[in-house]
């Protein structure tokens, strides 16, 4: 949640629209380390640019027409995907490749997670 709202503030106090949290047995949804959603008025590909900056992240950005959200959760190594599937259905997902993560990754503190300050 604390990246959310980083990301929230990022982009000026957006609304956060939650698309999916929790659900039993789905990976880091099921742990309550995941989360789908949007900002109010951000684009989810400019949203998954800004999280993709984001050490420790697991973030994937959902481009069908009738899903256009982004998937984000934590964990030890940075990962990236684009998946333009249709809801439902898993078969066009593509790593995108950061040849900065791993240094992101290890540089983590838990304080880069929270919010700017002064925002």
């Amino acid at each position: 949640m604390q990246l959310v709202l980083r990301a929230a503030y990022h982009f000026g106090g957006a609304a956060v629209v939650i698309v999916s949290g929790w659900r039993d047995h789905a990976g880091r949804h099921g742990t309550g380390d995941a989360i789908d959603f949007k900002l109010r008025g951000v684009r989810a590909a400019r949203l998954a640019a800004y999280l993709r900056g984001m050490p420790r992240a697991g973030v994937g950005v959902y481009t069908h027409p009738r899903t256009q959200f982004v998937h984000l959760d934590v964990r030890d190594s940075s990962y990236h995907w684009i998946d333009a599937s249709p809801p439902g259905i898993h078969w066009r997902e593509a790593q995108l490749r950061d040849p900065h993560a791993a240094q992101r990754d290890t540089a983590w503190t838990p304080d880069m997670d929270l919010p700017a300050r002064g925002l």
